[in-house]
């Protein structure tokens, strides 16, 4: 191998205080026990150590014992299908790099500390650590992998199953950085690999000696995560190793990736919580509850290549949190067969994605949502709506763009209670292929910069107050301050049965304004009460000539006052605001 000393041995130490340390070797190798001089294979001033061996290397002595490199990098690699590298020697620094990387590799497992022998063995960098096995990597036994210095990096891959074990009632394992990234695969050769991290210990964390933190990225078919999982600032990400595979939010019942509620509640990061992958087709399915309360993070990112599925037949929220995003391909809240259709939650902000089939359907059961761009990508919702809906119970306001195909509702459930309006906000475009409905349990406001807009040939808009009426006697306020738009198809604006009041007017509530936003034809259909239909238009450069057609009690046409033509049935009294008519040039003919 190179210029490396080529052995075979079964006992092995080598010293050199510069000029580093080189080995190939074939056989099951112990590392010490030769001679009391030297402890194990070390540089002690500089240079690198790389010991490579064709089948095991042990560390099984005493603590003095390691393999280590002062101011190098350090290098283990055991070959062969069957070979090890362990380390139980009760060392603190069993492989060791006080200024380099760490870098290890085993054909079979890497064990780092051992039950049999209650004893650990750590592995401490001060640069980036590597480790790769092709089947396990287990630390037990109160076995430290520290990764020292601001910024420096873990990577851990293996082939099957990666644990961090409390075995024998010991005080736990740990994986430590400073705020370096950790990157860990459980089930890199085989599908079902697990990611176990055991009830003592401090878990995985990426902020220690009081950094801020880094992200944590865990890949594995299953885990089991009974201690911390710290990322401080950094995003914390679960996720698939193989796919297709399944994720279970709230229940862990074998052949998924299981994350239970008591799982999640032992992660912490500032910034995001990432469950799941859009380059897996495997399914997300709401199993059981998942509540942010007693965890360390308030934004939950589901990413799915397939359908984010609510499977349990009650209308109860299953996800409760601050802040949710759901990205899905085929489907949001449609399980393909399931008891339930719609993907129940309980949240303050949300922002939803489904970009190629099914629909978005979505129920939020308490105190309002917002619908927030929260993944930087401009919208709050995009992709294909496939005729769903979004219901809040209630308010519902709009804060990010929501564009969408296939049809889309936008809903905030009436109760008996004032506040179930429907507000789009101040720049917001709401817009779909299709059909686009709005629906106020009490009012409407669409602010006067926003604009919603259907596009298709074919389209359909309603907008509507009062839905439900679940508070008899309370009627709804319709304000169209913003545009709206269908490409040519009639604009529909409706109320229930308590009296609605329907306003037009570009300049919002204040003084002035023109009715030339709304750019097609308009019906304004109320509910048999005492409705009012405001029009302003008082701030109109044009000189207009308005025509009112009377079609019978509360039925009518106003044409001529803007783009489009206004219709009314079931409306008891019109206000119309026109220019100052004695104004030369401005005045409007009746």
């Amino acid at each position: 191998v190179g210029n490396a000393i080529e052995n075979a041995v079964n006992n092995l130490e080598a010293a050199t205080s510069r000029g580093g340390i080189f080995i190939s070797n074939t056989g099951n190798l112990n590392i010490g026990g030769v001679t009391g001089a030297i402890a194990g294979v070390q540089a002690t001033t500089s240079g690198n150590v790389e010991l490579i061996n064709n089948g095991s290397i042990i560390l099984d002595g005493t603590s003095v014992e390691g393999i280590r490199a002062s101011s190098g990098n350090v290098l283990v690699q055991a070959i062969g299908a069957a070979a090890d590298v362990e380390t139980h020697n009760g060392s603190g620094d069993a492989i060791d790099s006080n200024n380099g990387t760490v870098t290890v590799s085993a054909g079979r497992d890497i064990l780092l500390g051992s039950a049999a022998t209650d004893r650990f063995g750590d592995i401490e960098s001060n640069g980036a650590m590597v480790l790769t096995a092709g089947r396990d990597i287990i630390v037990d036994e109160a076995t430290f992998i520290d990764v020292f210095g601001p910024g420096n990096s873990f990577t851990g891959t293996a082939g099957r199953h990666f644990s961090l074990l409390a075995s024998d009632a010991s005080p736990g394992s740990s994986l430590y950085t400073e705020s370096g990234p950790i990157t860990i695969t459980a089930g890199n050769n085989t599908v079902g690999g697990t990611f176990t991290v055991d009830a003592a210990g401090t878990g995985v964390d990426a902020n220690g000696n009081g950094e801020a933190g880094a992200a944590i990225t865990i890949n594995a078919d299953d885990m089991v995560i009974n201690n911390p999982i710290d990322g401080g600032t950094g995003i914390v990400t679960l996720r698939q190793t193989n796919n297709p595979r399944t994720i279970t939010l709230g229940t862990s019942p074998g052949g998924t990736l299981g994350l239970t509620d008591a799982e999640l509640n032992l992660v912490t990061t500032t910034t995001r919580l990432v469950v799941g992958r859009t380059d897996n087709t495997g399914n997300i399915q709401s199993t059981g509850l998942v509540d942010q309360a007693g965890s360390g993070w308030t934004t939950l990112w589901l990413l799915t290549g397939g359908q984010i599925q609510d499977i349990i037949a009650s209308a109860v929220s299953q996800l409760t949190v601050t802040n949710l995003s759901m990205q899905a391909a085929a489907g949001i809240g449609v399980p393909g067969g399931g008891p339930s259709i719609d993907m129940d939650v309980d949240v303050t902000n949300l922002d939803v994605s489904n970009s190629t089939s099914g629909a978005i359907i979505v129920d939020d059961h308490a105190g309002g949502v917002t619908l927030l761009d929260i993944t930087g990508d401009g919208f709050s919702v995009t992709g294909v709506g496939g005729g769903g809906f979004i219901l809040a119970r209630s308010p519902l306001t709009i804060a990010s763009d929501a564009i969408t195909t296939g049809g889309m509702t936008y809903a905030a459930a009436d109760s008996a209670a004032a506040g179930d309006d429907l507000t789009v906000n101040n720049g917001v475009t709401v817009q779909d292929d299709t059909a686009l409905t709005l629906d106020a349990g009490d009012n409407l406001i669409l602010n006067d910069t926003s604009t919603v807009v259907v596009t298709g040939v074919a389209s359909t808009l309603s907008l509507n107050v009062d839905e439900d009426d679940a508070d008899a006697g309370v009627g709804g306020i319709a304000n169209l301050f913003g545009t709206v738009n269908t490409g040519g198809q009639p604009i529909f604006v409706g109320g229930a049965g308590d009296i609605d009041t329907f306003n037009v007017d570009s300049n919002g509530a204040a003084a002035g304004g023109t009715v030339d936003d709304v750019l097609d034809n308009i019906q304004f259909i109320g509910g048999g009460a005492a409705d009012i239909l405001n029009l302003e238009d008082s701030s109109d450069p044009v000189a207009d000539v308005v025509n009112i057609s009377d079609g019978g009690v509360g039925i009518g046409t106003i044409s001529g006052l803007g783009l489009a033509n206004f219709t009314f049935n079931s409306i008891v009294t019109v206000n119309i605001q026109l220019p100052n008519l004695a104004a030369p040039g401005d005045g409007d003919d009746i």
